[in-house]
């Protein structure tokens, strides 16, 4: 016998339902309007992604130098590809990158209210989430970057909701997606798939079928084309890392989750994922428990946690989740017991912890503008004034190739081999020697101190300009013109 429907009950459920897109709606608006105010910060490494989607429009190919060398030195051909054609279109990468971040973050906010709502039955941790990404100042910081994080974390957990929702092609086109954003994206993939065989008991065929054809084809036309598929600056990067050990790399990522307000947060993840592990009511966070760990032992072994602070962003959106699962644990045996006070005191609490995040984001633009000042600021005046006249037959050399090649869009030697293999693991010394750039631009914890006071240096190169900073500590760059040969 069907029994009837209860009219009262569905009233409330849809006058629910009304609220939550509400609220999901006014999240989704502040997350735009503070990125727009904000504007675009863009970082070095982001103009080199830039200026091979630049270059591509321009005909002279998916390369980085004028010369037309096919080198693969971007480790997401996904952004470089999706901003060629607002390029094309006269929208510069700065713009679009934004706006593609805009897009990206909504939908990750978006995301993380769907998966609260429809696998925990708890659809204010997903508001209270979208919150957090919204207006957490290291998130906004890398969402105005350029970098490809906003689009990498939306594919991300993009993928995992549809792998919850069984959309199993679905989620193999998006792996294929998101392998192409970062490689490191098939972790996530290795994950699912391993899910997938566990429960199933057979391989995720439609799944691996759909992931594959995207990686295919991509390797086919590096192999070809650069006659490698792996990026030179994983390479590069690879060799950057061997210099910080895991056990310094491990204690990098416990700073990023200690500093500020974050200690805060971390023992709430803590109990969230004890949480987790206990209650069959959260098990659809386990996967994304699973990824992390799994994320966070790979980039910890790695040494990767250091030198690339972007890499923590990703960490941020499950991070929150497993955060307000724990206030959840926390406060629902203190509501069963106290009721209804107790619940409006959570949601004023909210709302003033709200009020506070948005202020840090707003308080945050000022301090973002000054980190600027002494590196992409300053490499985009240098470029502008010194390197754009620069002939074709000249080349400038440097340790980061990002904003001063994107500026002056003149030949570049990168003394760091993320676009020029020959100079990983090469002596600088004996390089200078055998490149003979018209221009080296370094600051001085860039170049070895033998290099800089040496003689050879000394009477080939005349400082022409020396800019105090302030970056990592007490910095100066150089800038020194090869002297006339007589």
């Amino acid at each position: 016998m069907i029994e009837p429907k209860n009219p009262a009950g569905q009233a409330i459920k849809q006058t629910i339902l009304a609220k939550d897109k509400f609220w999901l709606t006014l999240i989704l608006l502040g997350a735009v309007l503070i990125r727009l105010w904000y504007g675009s910060f863009i970082i070095d490494d982001a103009y080199i992604t830039f200026r091979y989607s630049r270059n591509l429009v321009n005909g002279l190919g998916l390369v980085y130098n004028p010369d037309g060398r096919h080198i693969l030195g971007t480790t997401t051909p996904l952004l470089a590809l999706l901003l060629a054609l607002p390029n094309y279109l006269g929208i510069a990468p700065e713009g679009a990158s934004l706006w593609l971040s805009l897009f990206s973050d909504s939908l990750t906010i978006s995301l993380l209210y769907l998966i609260s709502r429809d696998f925990l039955k708890l659809p204010r941790v997903g508001l209270a989430a979208g919150v957090l990404v919204a207006f957490w100042p290291d998130y906004i910081n890398y969402a105005v970057s350029g970098m490809e994080t906003s689009l990498y974390i939306a594919l991300l957990v993009g993928m995992f909701y549809l792998y919850l929702r069984q959309r199993y092609v679905q989620a193999g086109l998006v792996l294929g997606l998101l392998f192409l954003a970062r490689p490191d994206g098939l972790i996530m993939g290795a994950v699912l798939f391993g899910d997938y065989l566990l429960k199933e008991r057979r391989l995720p065929w439609r799944m691996g079928l759909a992931f594959l054809p995207l990686p295919i084809l991509w390797f086919t036309f590096a192999t070809f084309y650069y006659g490698n598929p792996i990026s030179q600056s994983v390479l590069a990067k690879a060799t950057y890392n061997n210099d910080n050990t895991p056990s310094e790399s491990f204690i990098q990522l416990l700073i990023f989750l200690l500093q500020s307000f974050k200690p805060i947060l971390t023992i709430l993840a803590a109990l969230g994922i004890f949480t987790i592990l206990r209650s069959q009511n959260y098990r659809g966070l386990r996967l994304p428990l699973v990824w992390w760990s799994l994320y966070c032992v790979i980039f910890i072994a790695t040494g990767a946690f250091h030198y690339f602070p972007w890499y923590y962003i990703p960490l941020l959106p499950f991070y929150f989740l497993f955060a307000l699962i724990g206030v959840v644990g926390l406060s629902q045996p203190l509501i069963e017991r106290l009721g209804h006070p107790l619940e409006v005191g959570i949601r004023i609490g909210g709302g003033l912890l709200t009020g506070g995040l948005v202020w840090l984001a707003l308080a945050n633009k000022p301090t973002l503008a000054e980190s600027q000042i002494g590196r992409e600021v300053l490499y985009q005046e240098v470029a502008t004034r010194l390197l754009k006249d620069l002939p074709p037959n000249e080349q400038f050399a440097t340790k980061e190739i990002g904003t001063l090649a994107y500026f002056c869009n003149c030949q570049t030697y990168d003394l760091a081999g993320l676009v020029t293999p020959e100079a990983l693991n090469r002596p600088e010394l004996p390089l200078l020697q055998e490149i003979r750039p018209a221009f080296i631009i370094v600051y001085n914890n860039h170049l070895r101190a033998d290099t800089l006071n040496s003689a050879w240096l000394k009477q080939n190169y005349e400082t022409m300009e020396v800019h105090p900073v302030k970056l990592w500590g007490q910095e100066v760059l150089y800038v020194f013109r090869r002297r006339p040969t007589t």
